[in-house]
């Protein structure tokens, strides 16, 4: 099971909130809730659907969904700050940060510009900052060697990460060639693929994934960005339907001692609910 969300699954979350049905462009912001220390609730009305909840966890996911966690009956500071904020303010635009695990959402309230953004790598956080990026309210507020993420501070982005989805293939080949690892470990760390996303080119492509990336031929580099064009390019676009597929496990029959599939997998056609 996913404990996270790839860069690729962001930009996909994106797509499909800013296009088509699902789209919360023009949604207005209601009451905020805070259901443990890294997650808000917002709920929001939204045009031709009426109520529903987008849901974020800090340094994990981003998602829409009905089924709630139970609000605690004593709010926290850091919803109730957001009411006074953002409640009222409609979503404006909903983008990823080049293909970080960053989603900056704006909003506008009384012509006032703000911008939510959660952060959803590592040691994530969820930040109020207005117009020009000045941070008005952190979930934590928090400090590393290079970033102070507190009110009053001006909020900087973390180092940009290479764009698949942008990226050519003299620029693949350039990268390929300079790596000492392996293809697979290449595509996932500096082509911020992920593993899952790195499995499943090597899968289509049929190319051994082990293979050092500076031995690639020119071909083999060819069918990999082919591959990559081929699973990202319905999601730049937004031009694909997300679905969950599941599976239930192996049991052992209680007649034979074998173990049996106890049911086949099942596809299941789904928004962005989780």
């Amino acid at each position: 099971m996913k404990q996270e969300m790839t860069s690729a699954d962001v930009a996909a979350m994106v797509a499909e909130l800013t296009v088509g049905e699902n789209t919360l462009l023009d949604a207005k912001v209601e009451k905020i809730y805070q259901p443990d220390e890294n997650e808000i609730r917002i709920n929001l009305f939204i045009r031709n659907k009426g109520r529903d909840n987008l849901i974020i966890e800090s340094g994990k996911r981003i998602h829409m969904s009905k089924y709630l966690k139970e609000s605690p009956k004593v709010a926290q500071s850091f919803p109730m700050l957001l009411r006074k904020h953002i409640m009222g303010a409609r979503i404006t635009s909903i983008e990823q940060h080049e293909f970080d695990r960053i989603i900056k959402i704006g909003l506008l309230r009384g012509g006032e510009e703000t911008i939510l953004i959660a952060e959803l790598f590592s040691k994530g956080n969820i930040i109020l900052t207005d117009k020009e990026g000045k941070i008005i309210l952190p979930m934590k507020p928090v400090t590393f060697k290079d970033r102070r993420i507190r009110s009053g501070e001006i909020y900087e982005l973390p180092k940009n990460q290479l764009n698949p989805m942008k990226t050519n293939i003299d620029e693949m080949k350039e990268i390929l060639a300079a790596s000492d690892r392996d293809t697979i470990r290449t595509l996932a760390n500096q082509f911020n693929l992920g593993g899952l996303y790195s499995e499943e080119i090597f899968r289509r492509c049929s190319i051994d994934k082990s293979k050092l990336a500076n031995e690639l031929t020119d071909e083999e580099i060819k069918i990999i960005f082919e591959t990559i064009s081929e699973i990202l390019g319905p999601i730049q676009t937004g031009s694909f339907r997300p679905r969950l597929v599941l599976k239930e496990k192996k049991r052992k029959d209680k007649a034979e001692g074998e173990e049996t599939e106890s049911c086949k997998a099942e596809e299941i056609k789904t928004d962005s609910r989780l």
